[in-house]
């Protein structure tokens, strides 16, 4: 190798760059797959596979790093001047793929808000407890009970009223159950607080009006906001882990590109 020093150099930085490259790959990867699994009911409750389409291509995502990663590192250890070349092409293409993916989910993302709501609306109000959607009721209640929410919005709870679920309880007016039990409070050994005042008119109180007391025993906070903070701090993490990896990237194109300047063509 010619280069002396400058090339031992930017070879040991690059291999030192690659194996925290690698690292932030399997970090994407492991919160990909907590995403696909784990959070899949917000994509039915939400009427699209576009959150559980995300965690897949975290995925995707985590394990080209990975293998970029390791192209990274073979061709500095054994410097071989076509797998870094290669390793340079591939990290361009990655960065220019996380370029326009960021661009895009900014420009889109209030519209992107806009259909969560009203397609988490259409759901809760047509398909909640429908013969048909047993699939929906079970994400909407995994939902209410994982994000200890109620509904769409903040103090939607009402929002049931209007509901397939409400319309077909075949009992008297005052039997009338307001809210799903997933939409109550729950004990830290989690049992139900106190069902009946959660679920059932009590005066003035929520679940009959919004007016009066707070309902303690009752979900205030709408599963669109609650779906929407998590969505939001998953999304600083996903937003710090790919700006690390944007700058390994940029240091790894500057670094291929010296490394390959000083090797020798067999």
């Amino acid at each position: 190798m010619e280069g002396g020093a400058g090339a031992k150099l930017i070879k040991l930085l690059l291999f030192v760059f690659n194996l925290f490259f690698l690292l932030c790959g399997m970090a994407l990867l492991a919160i990909g797959i907590w995403t696909a699994i784990d959070r899949v009911y917000l994509s039915r409750i939400i009427g699209t596979v576009l959150y559980e389409t995300a965690g897949y291509m975290l995925i995707a995502i985590g394990i080209v790093v990975v293998v970029i990663s390791i192209l990274g590192c073979c061709g500095s250890i054994f410097e071989n001047k076509c797998l870094m070349i290669s390793y340079f092409v591939f990290l361009v293409v990655i960065f220019v793929i996380l370029l326009v993916g960021s661009i895009l989910a900014v420009a889109f993302r209030a519209d992107l808000e806009n259909l969560m709501k009203k397609t988490m609306n259409d759901s809760l109000i047509n398909q909640y407890d429908h013969f048909m959607h047993p699939d929906i009721t079970d994400a909407w209640n995994m939902a209410q009970r994982m994000l200890n929410c109620c509904a769409v919005v903040d103090s939607g709870w009402e929002d049931y009223r209007a509901s397939f679920w409400f319309k077909q309880q075949n009992v008297m007016e005052t039997e009338k159950i307001y809210v799903p039990k997933s939409c109550c409070a729950r004990n830290y050994d989690g049992t139900y607080a106190n069902l009946d005042y959660c679920q059932k008119p009590s005066g003035s109180m929520p679940p009959k009006t919004k007016l009066g007391s707070t309902n303690l025993f009752l979900y205030y906070d709408g599963c669109f906001t609650k779906g929407f903070e998590m969505v939001s701090a998953h999304g600083w993490v996903i937003f710090s882990v790919a700006f690390v990896i944007a700058l390994v990237m940029i240091l790894g194109m500057i670094g291929s590109i010296s490394f390959v300047r000083m090797l020798e063509w067999d």
